[in-house]
């Protein structure tokens, strides 16, 4: 990274640092660029909706395997 795209990064880092600071209930803006250089991105590996489909899918698998309960002999 040249000295002058790592001060530009800084400068804008500080800028939406600063921003967050002022506003703490608003979401800044942030080029990627800028996000990146100061760690923040979104982890969109698996979403909450891909959570809850796995999860019907196990109730699913789960509930096919257990006997009936008004059949079960004791």
């Amino acid at each position: 990274m040249e000295p002058k795209e790592k001060d530009y990064l800084e400068a804008a880092a500080k800028a939406v640092e600063q921003q967050a600071m002022d506003n703490p209930s608003l979401g800044i803006p942030a080029d990627p660029d800028v996000a990146e250089h100061m760690g923040i991105f979104v982890e969109n590996a698996l979403s909450e909706q891909d959570l809850l489909d796995i999860h019907e899918i196990l109730v699913e698998l789960v509930d096919k395997d257990l006997p009936d309960p008004d059949t079960v002999q004791d």
